[in-house]
């Protein structure tokens, strides 16, 4: 789980009561750890919960020259070399989701690290935000590349699907008729 800060310890709880799902929450070092572990191990198993503002990577991660030696900075690296192997995650559950919808983020920049390397992904928000168009494609393109490659695309399919949306709103108004329906 990928959560503010705050909200950690109340995953931690939710997890254990809902599901009986025990998880740690840990640092971007342990995660680390736990996920080189997994590359020697694929059969390993465990439920960690971090912290939005912990794991993001830092200035300077994909420096060659002068690569950062934070464990954000490795953490970032090793996702990144990781790409191409198999998934390390069965599923990664981001919550608060909408602090991923700018790409110029660092946190936008560790979600799109961590899709490679996880089988599968959800994001989760309970907070109402206004999204742009750019916004919800951001986020959609984050959790299916392939599906959503480009925004110009993204756009053309909101256009079109915009009548059938109106349709939809009025009707639950109860403001179209059955004769009006069919047409």
């Amino acid at each position: 789980v990928v959560c503010p800060a705050m909200l950690r310890e109340k995953w931690k709880m939710e997890l254990s009561n809902r599901f009986g799902v025990s998880a740690q929450i840990v640092d971007a070092s342990e995660l680390l750890s736990y996920l080189q572990e997994v590359k020697l191990n694929p059969q390993s198993s465990f439920a960690l919960i971090v912290s939005m503002q912990g794991v993001r990577p830092s200035n300077r991660w994909d420096d060659d020259d002068q690569p950062s030696k934070t464990s954000t900075a490795q953490l970032a690296r090793f996702l990144k070399d990781s790409e191409l192997d198999d998934p390390l995650v069965d599923l990664v559950i981001i919550d608060e989701a909408h602090y991923l919808r700018n790409q110029a983020t660092k946190t936008h920049l560790f979600g799109v690290l961590l899709r490679p390397v996880s089988l599968s992904m959800v994001m989760l928000s309970a907070t109402p935000i206004q999204l742009k168009s750019t916004d919800l494609f951001n986020l959609l393109n984050l959790l299916d590349e392939d599906a959503f490659p480009y925004e110009g695309s993204f756009d053309t399919v909101l256009r079109m699907n915009e009548p059938v949306v109106r349709l939809r709103d009025r009707i639950l108004a109860g403001q179209v008729d059955l004769d009006e329906f069919k047409k």
